[in-house]
């Protein structure tokens, strides 16, 4: 995943912690002993000039951000959650995360007809702030 750069602070955002094989299929792992369950991914700032770490968000219901882009012109943070492809997104100025709802059927969650790989790249347009990404059933969605 990338860091972007914005006001002498880069942004970037964590996957999971560990990962376990369930029914043939890769999912979020079940803790080692001692271990609490992973909360989620994280969005995080570091700035340069303090040298401080910031933890900005977490992703829900315990997902890991599998994509992240920044709109740095509008200081908005947004990304895909893995395993069940939702879209979320931060607002700096609000200090506010929402989700947006499923990028992709059930994402890597789901079975059948409901699974699609998740996209691992977003994309902001910097002139008016519009994000696109794919699904895997070939949309571009914005």
């Amino acid at each position: 995943m990338n860091f972007v750069e914005c006001d002498r602070k880069l942004y970037f955002a964590t996957h999971v912690g560990y990962y376990s094989i369930i029914d043939g299929m890769e999912k979020i792992g079940v803790p080692p002993a001692g271990y609490k369950p992973y909360p989620g991914g994280h969005f995080l700032a570091y700035d340069m000039t303090a040298g401080k770490f910031q933890d900005l968000a977490t992703a829900p219901r315990g997902e890991g951000i599998l994509s992240m882009a920044m709109d740095t012109r509008r200081g908005r943070l947004y990304a895909i959650t893995w395993p069940t492809g939702h879209f979320i997104h931060y607002d700096l100025a609000t200090k506010k995360l929402k989700d947006l709802g499923p990028a992709s059927r059930q994402g890597e969650d789901g079975r059948g007809e409901n699974y699609r790989t998740l996209c691992r790249s977003l994309v902001v347009n910097p002139e008016d702030g519009s994000v696109y990404f794919t699904t895997g059933d070939g949309d571009i969605l914005g």
